[in-house]
Formats: C-alpha cells, sequence, structure tokens
C-alpha cells in the first residue's frame, strides 16, 4: 500500500509542477539587461610580461591555448541581486588573432568611462589622462554601473576555464603521462627513444563535452562565417561541441561513398546539391561501381 501510494506521489510531484513551491531568491537567474552596480576583483594568474604592461602577476597564461587573460570576478553591491557573482575572463592576448585582445582593451577602456565618469565621446586632455592606468592593480577592486548581458555567455567561459586549466591540467594530464610512463615500463607498449621522446609521445589534445545550442541557426551561421573567413578551423569547431574531427571526417567519408555506390544523391551533400537546393552536374546518374566502404575501422 505504501508502495503504490508512494509511487502515485512520485509521478505526480514530477510530472505536475503547478503547485511546487516559488524558486528560492537566492538562486534567481539575473535577468539580462539587469542594470547594477558592481566591484570587479582580478584573480591573480601569476603571468607576467613587463615589456606589455603586463606585471605583479595578475595575468593568467592558458597552458593549452597559449590565451593570455584577466580572470575577473563581478560582485553585484546593491539591490535585488546584491552579493550575486559573475565570472568573465578579459582577452589579453590570443595566438589566433587580435581580435580578442581588442575586445578586452574595449572592455576595460568601457570599464574606466564608467568607474571615472568619462562619456565615451569625451576626448579632452583631462579625459585622455583619465583612461590610462598604471598596472592591472588600479582595475582590482573597481566599482562601476554596469548592464549585465549574456550571463550564460559568461558561466560557460567560467566552466571552460575550469575544465582546462583545473580538470585537465591537474587531473587528467598527470594521470595521461603516469598510465604511459607504466605501460612503458611493463612493456604493453613499444614506444621507441621513450626516454628522450617522452614530450611528444604524451602530446594529446583534450576535447571535453560540448555544449548544447542555444540558437542553433544563428550559431551555425556565424560558425560558417568564421570558418570561411579563416578565423577559425574545421576542427576547432567541431572540438568545441565535444567531438573529433577525424572521426566526424571518417563518417562523412563512409556516409559519401556509401550514397555514391548507391546512386543517391541527398541535398545534405554539398559535393551533388548547391545551398539554393540546385543539383549539381557531379552528381551521378547510376551507382558507380565501386565496392561498398567498412562501416567499422578494420
Amino acid at each position: 500500500m505504501y508502495q503504490e501510494q508512494h509511487a502515485s506521489n512520485a509521478i505526480s510531484s514530477w510530472n505536475d509542477f503547478n503547485d511546487a513551491e516559488a524558486q528560492q531568491s537566492g538562486f534567481d537567474l539575473i535577468p539580462k539587461g539587469t542594470q547594477a552596480v558592481v566591484r570587479m576583483t582580478i584573480k591573480p594568474g601569476g603571468y607576467d610580461e613587463p615589456d606589455r604592461g603586463w606585471t605583479a602577476g595578475y595575468a593568467t597564461a592558458s597552458h593549452e591555448t597559449g590565451a593570455v587573460f584577466l580572470s575577473c570576478e563581478f560582485v553585484v553591491l546593491h539591490g535585488q541581486y546584491a552579493k550575486r557573482k559573475i565570472w568573465s575572463n578579459v582577452g589579453l592576448h590570443s595566438n589566433k588573432g587580435p581580435t580578442w585582445g581588442q575586445m578586452g582593451r574595449s572592455f576595460i577602456k568601457a570599464v574606466l568611462n564608467s568607474s571615472r565618469n568619462i562619456h565615451p565621446d569625451d576626448n579632452s586632455p583631462e579625459s585622455a589622462q583619465a583612461r590610462q592606468i598604471r598596472s592591472f592593480a588600479d582595475l582590482d577592486g573597481v566599482e562601476f554601473p554596469a548592464r549585465i548581458r549574456a550571463g550564460l555567455l559568461e558561466f560557460r567561459r567560467r566552466c571552460e576555464t575550469l575544465q582546462h586549466g583545473v580538470i585537465v591540467h591537474q587531473l587528467c594530464r598527470p594521470i595521461w603521462r603516469a598510465w604511459m610512463q607504466q605501460a612503458v615500463l611493463e612493456g604493453k607498449l613499444d614506444l621507441p627513444n621513450y626516454r628522450t621522446k617522452a614530450r611528444e609521445y604524451q602530446a594529446a589534445k583534450w576535447i571535453p563535452q560540448g555544449w548544447q545550442w542555444v540558437d542553433p541557426e544563428k550559431e551555425f551561421k556565424a560558425m560558417q562565417l568564421a570558418i570561411r573567413s579563416g578565423l577559425m578551423s574545421r576542427s576547432e569547431a567541431i572540438s568545441s561541441y565535444g567531438y573529433d574531427a577525424e572521426s566526424i571526417d571518417r563518417e562523412i567519408a563512409a556516409d559519401n561513398a556509401r550514397a555514391d555506390s548507391l546512386g543517391l544523391v541527398l541535398d545534405t551533400d554539398p559535393r551533388l546539391v548547391a545551398r539554393n537546393g540546385a543539383t549539381n552536374q557531379a552528381a551521378p546518374s547510376h551507382p558507380p561501381d565501386v565496392a561498398d566502404p567498412p562501416l567499422v575501422d578494420q
């Protein structure tokens, strides 16, 4: 009797949420566009380049990508969301190009304008002087009014920082190196000149689980534009969703070969069908005399 009643209650409470209590205010998401006064603090990463003005260890360098950034925390000081925290990385340098660093400089300029009450269009000598800092220490602890925009994107950036800077760097890599070294010592792996080429053998690309799409159509159009503009590789795009580019390419090649062998013309194949739906002249009119590719690697 108890089990039947318990099962009935479980089904009801976890399928119908009309009578659920209101979410506690401490866990409400901050709506996009909320205006608030925040305090910005920088978590020191211990990376310095005095020639660029990066001193006192405020900058952080990624061991995986070589990117350099400020790891920042923003605390809401007043109002309904007081004491809530938001995390974001402010870009200083990326090996992929100057865009991220330029975005970081634009953000810091906006912070200075807001915290020092400078109009964005004010280019007077006094305003120009106020937009200068001695070091990143001048930004640590600064308070300014801000408009909170995309909390989800900042949350993702924070998670990616933990994935690569903590989980991969401090957990996965040591275990990987220890496993390989033990396998070589026991003779399970035959790696010539392992003692002198250990770093080469241990090189690996770590791909964490990808994120679900917020707006798939817009995201894929933006990604396609970035690839065609040379700002992103296909491998990087595929890895961002948690997949291995080489495996995807093998699957595409196998699918195309199988479709060709059966004389299929699918609108998902850009070799045969244009983006406007028109069939290209390269489309086969009859099945070519080729064997089916293996479905699994031999």
